[in-house]
């Protein structure tokens, strides 16, 4: 299953390289507006990619944090 699972994320690179390289070759190839914009929206893309794996902060719990809950041999 794994390896079907890296073929088919291979599979996904080479279709978005080819349609980037479209993308960069027909409607970027003169303007440099477009091509900054474009240069933005990945970027942003890749920086909601990387936020979106990464773990929410720690949050510690101790028994003091919940006073009214009975905890047997902890004195």
């Amino acid at each position: 299953m794994v390896s079907a699972m890296n073929e088919t994320y291979k599979q996904f690179q080479k279709v978005n390289s080819l349609i980037g390289e479209f993308l960069m070759r027909s409607v970027l190839e003169n303007c440099h507006i477009k091509r900054f914009l474009f240069t933005l929206y990945i970027a942003i893309l890749s920086l909601n990619t990387v936020l979106a794996q990464t773990c929410p902060p720690p949050v510690t719990s101790t028994i003091t944090s919940y006073s009214n809950t009975y905890y047997p041999r902890q004195q």
